[in-house]
């Protein structure tokens, strides 16, 4: 069945120009804002990739009344150097920024629960990234070899540390 989703925001060159669109269950719709591009499911909106030049990025929380939740896996970006995550994330997906080798600094996503499989494995620049106290998982090589992180404090919330995480 379809699902009617209800949006009213500005995007792009700054005027209305999505009202309404009819998403099935198992597709989505995708669309741009501010150097990102999300895909827009009936229940919620996954941030799934950057402009290839962008340097910093905050992701949205919200796409009209759609709640971001998720960082997708084609995130990387060879120009990020910094990026800000609403506290609405929970999920970092796997590779999602692999490789970004300028990216310095993650911050946001107070609620974080899962960090996925080379989340940011070899962001070589990678200085800090600050682990919620809601975290639950950081998956198999999803900081290997972030050779610039200058302190790691892990959170008691953490149930599961996977393989070579870091």
């Amino acid at each position: 069945s379809k699902m009617q989703l209800e949006y009213a925001f500005d995007c792009v060159f700054g005027t209305r120009f999505l009202d309404s669109v009819l998403i099935e269950e198992s597709e989505y719709f995708r669309m741009a804002a501010d150097n990102v591009e999300y895909n827009l499911f009936n229940t919620h909106a996954t941030a799934v990739r950057t402009n290839s030049g962008a340097t910093n990025v905050k992701v949205r929380s919200k796409i009209g009344a759609v709640t971001v939740n998720n960082i997708g896996t084609t995130f990387h970006s060879p120009a990020l150097r910094h990026v800000t995550l609403p506290d609405t994330i929970y999920h970092i997906g796997v590779g999602s920024f692999r490789g970004c080798k300028k990216l310095k600094n993650v911050e946001g996503a107070k609620k974080l629960k899962y960090i996925g499989v080379d989340a940011f494995r070899n962001c070589v620049s990678l200085e800090v990234f600050e682990f919620p106290d809601t975290l639950l998982h950081i998956d198999d090589e999803a900081f290997r070899g972030c050779t610039s992180l200058k302190e790691l404090h892990i959170p008691e919330s953490v149930v599961q540390i996977g393989v070579d995480a870091f």
